[in-house]
């Protein structure tokens, strides 16, 4: 059994193996509703033989306390579509995905049961709400100061209604 023989059995890189399998294949991971239910799956390759997996991983930067990280958030594990990054890098705010729940396409925004556009932004690793807004361009823009990607300064304030 080509699990008893490649050296990798009981390691974290062996383990990172199991936890892509488990989120693309099993059912009832708590998180195979972000990748399995999506149609996300492992390279074959990296599937029936975890040593190739393991040691692409090493060859690539894998070590302990980096995460892997799909490039394309839609696309496979695959080698030309996973890189290693820290914990930091990999929770950055232009990583953040769109909740399924999400009507307005934007990250942390959301329309009120009061019809204006709520803004979020995470700031120091935690939520904050930024305000309520008449538009979704508002909204965005409040957003994306508040988190520093942009500065405030061109092309005037947000109209915040709150």
């Amino acid at each position: 059994c080509y699990m008893r023989t490649h050296g990798y059995k009981g390691t974290d890189v062996y383990r990172l193996w199991g936890q892509i399998v488990t989120r693309c294949e099993n059912p009832n991971a708590k998180s195979y509703r972000w990748y399995g239910a999506r149609g996300i799956t492992m390279d074959d390759t990296w599937r029936s033989d975890p040593k190739s997996f393991c040691d692409w991983a090493i060859a690539h930067g894998y070590k302990a306390g980096l995460e892997i990280d799909r490039i394309d958030v839609d696309g496979n594990y695959t080698p030309n579509n996973c890189q290693f990054v820290t914990h930091k890098e990999n929770c950055a705010p232009n990583k953040r995905r769109l909740r399924a729940t999400n009507k307005t396409g934007e990250r942390n925004i959301c329309f009120s049961k009061h019809g204006k556009f709520e803004a979020y932004a995470y700031i120091n690793g935690k939520q904050k709400y930024i305000g309520a807004y008449r538009t979704l361009a508002d909204a965005v823009k409040a957003r994306d100061i508040a988190e520093g990607s942009i500065h405030d300064g061109e092309g005037g304030q947000c109209e915040r209604v709150d």
